[in-house]
């Protein structure tokens, strides 16, 4: 029923390279392909679509860019937080 418990599971079944997902009520949840997607790099198969390089790769690089204005974002908070101590 929930995308992390499907996370969990990938983390420890590293060599699980196809799964069928369909009709589990996981399915309608959003982005849940992308998440497992990127939580197992052994996983070729998911929901009987092939996962290409090119998107793994592109699911790769959007986390890094999402996960880098998260950063970006709580460091001009701590700026901002700092500065205003001072006043």
């Amino acid at each position: 029923m929930h995308v992390k418990d499907l996370e969990l599971l990938l983390k420890k079944l590293m060599k699980l390279w196809k799964m069928d997902l369909n009709g589990n009520p996981v399915c309608l949840k959003p982005k849940y392909r992308d998440k497992l997607i990127l939580t197992s790099k052994s996983l070729e198969f998911l929901d009987g679509k092939e996962i290409k390089d090119m998107e793994r790769q592109f699911l790769m690089n959007w986390k890094a860019s999402k996960d880098a204005k998260k950063i970006s974002k709580k460091r001009r908070s701590r700026s901002e937080d700092a500065s205003n101590s001072y006043i």
